[in-house]
């Protein structure tokens, strides 16, 4: 599993400190999810592509799902000239 966030893991409020986050599921650290996303054994490599506004969403959701998934990855972006690369690299390994 590879995840990689393209943004600070810290909320800034004003006028206040920011908020501990876990460094997993980025959640503040009082609402921690980590040791509710089950671990999947999936059988297929899942790539999933984020757009930049959506990994800044409180939920982020596609986040949760890659840290469930035992063969997943994360990219997030607008544009990913890498993906043709990674694609071609899950042909092979099949």
């Amino acid at each position: 599993m590879c995840v990689r966030p393209h943004w600070q893991a810290t909320e800034l409020s004003q006028n206040k400190a920011p908020r501990p986050r876990c460094g997993r599921c980025l959640r503040p650290g009082t609402h921690c999810l980590c040791a509710d996303i089950p671990s999947l054994r999936n059988h297929t490599h899942v790539l999933v592509l984020q757009h930049p506004d959506e990994a800044r969403h409180p939920l982020n959701t596609a986040r949760l799902a890659v840290l469930g998934l035992a063969r997943a990855e994360l990219l997030v972006g607008e544009t990913f000239p890498q993906l043709a690369e990674k694609l071609a690299a899950a042909q092979r390994a099949v």
